[in-house]
């Protein structure tokens, strides 16, 4: 491991185990993608049962628009040593593209909307009354 970091030009540190004290960049990552995730949630409507989209959408985002200051670059930049086009993102939340009516339903495509990879359309089907939702993953 510490032959592939160092062919990488990856530093290595190390914490002790259980101090969250030691490690507050990453803490403080975390923090910052669990609040964009609830905004997400809140901005949209929808109920916690969309967490795991929201936090994997918010997750997507910050990779691709957050910039690290000394280098001026974003995370996905310095990976893959190129930019990435996100002309495609749309925001976060159910877009109303159709409605049909089955079994007191309603069909509702939820393209991952604050900005969300239109390539990875998730369909939703919610009760009339919003006391529930099933979420249901589609691959193109």
């Amino acid at each position: 491991m510490n032959d592939f970091c160092s062919q990488k030009g990856i530093k290595r540190e190390f914490s002790n185990a259980r101090t969250l004290q030691q490690n507050g960049v990453v803490e403080r990552r975390n923090r910052t993608l669990i609040e964009a995730a609830r905004t997400m949630l809140a901005d949209a409507k929808l109920p916690v049962t969309f967490w795991a989209e929201a936090v994997n959408t918010a997750c997507y985002v910050q990779n691709k628009v957050l910039v690290n200051k000394s280098q001026n670059k974003t995370p996905y930049e310095l990976f893959n040593g190129r930019a990435h086009a996100i002309g495609f993102l749309k925001p976060f939340g159910p877009q109303q593209n159709g409605v049909a009516e089955r079994r007191n339903r309603t069909l509702i495509k939820a393209a991952r909307t604050i900005l969300a990879d239109a390539k990875l359309p998730v369909t939703f089907w919610a009760e009339a009354v919003n006391t529930a939702c099933y979420v249901q993953n589609r691959v193109l």
